[in-house]
């Protein structure tokens, strides 16, 4: 168990694989995002422990529950946060861009072009080459967005349960991991509304609170 604390540190700390770039010379790296399936599976098993097991964990760790709770929820918070700022929110105007990149390098070869097959073939042997990479490159980001987006939602459904049930009735402690995780203002409110809502667990947390803050 102690070795798995020691992987959700390393995995909280190590940076997620970049997007993929424009340029049409190279190929998609293909990695099949396994970089946020791993992730993923750290985050569920490690809060799995902190939502059912913390009180077996902590008999066998010198470390006490009190100890155990913040590193738990600091470590989650973490993951969560990397993986809501590894989304792109402006991505299909980039993928344009690099479209337009791309034609405007064709238009450019072709006008330089001094034979009918350059004009119909302007890079040569690698005009098709540079078009599929860039084709991959585009559909490889489009998905790898779109996991990002399922990730995090798949963690929120867990992080702030977790957190009720690590801090019971402690609103400050709850708010404080959530900021952590990079949610702030109105998005706290938010989270809390989608995730736990509000009953006899969570009434602490919508004790006054404004509509506009969770202070």
């Amino acid at each position: 168990m102690r070795k798995f604390f020691w992987l959700a540190y390393y995995v909280s700390f190590a940076p997620l694989f970049p997007f993929e770039d424009d340029d049409c010379r190279t190929t998609a790296s293909f990695n099949d995002n396994i970089d946020l399936r791993l992730l993923g599976d750290v985050f569920d098993r490690f809060l799995k422990i902190a939502r059912n097991d913390l009180d077996e964990f902590t008999t066998q760790q010198p470390l006490k529950r009190k100890e155990l709770a913040p590193l738990f929820s600091l470590y989650a918070a973490r993951m969560l946060n990397k993986v809501r700022n590894a989304y792109v929110d402006d991505l299909p105007e980039r993928e344009k861009v690099a479209r337009q990149n791309y034609q405007k390098a064709v238009a450019e070869r072709m006008e330089k072009a001094t034979t009918l097959e350059e004009k119909l073939d302007p890079f040569g042997a690698e005009s098709g080459r540079m078009s599929t990479n860039l084709n991959n490159k585009i559909v490889a980001n489009d998905g790898r967005n779109m996991e990002i987006k399922s990730t995090v939602e798949r963690m929120e459904r867990y992080f702030v349960p977790t957190l009720v049930r690590l801090f019971p009735g402690k609103k400050g402690e709850v708010i404080k991991y959530i900021r952590l995780a990079g949610y702030q203002g109105g998005e706290i409110n938010d989270l809390v509304d989608r995730t736990v809502g509000r009953d006899s667990t969570t009434e602490f947390l919508y004790k006054g609170r404004g509509s506009k803050d969770a202070r």
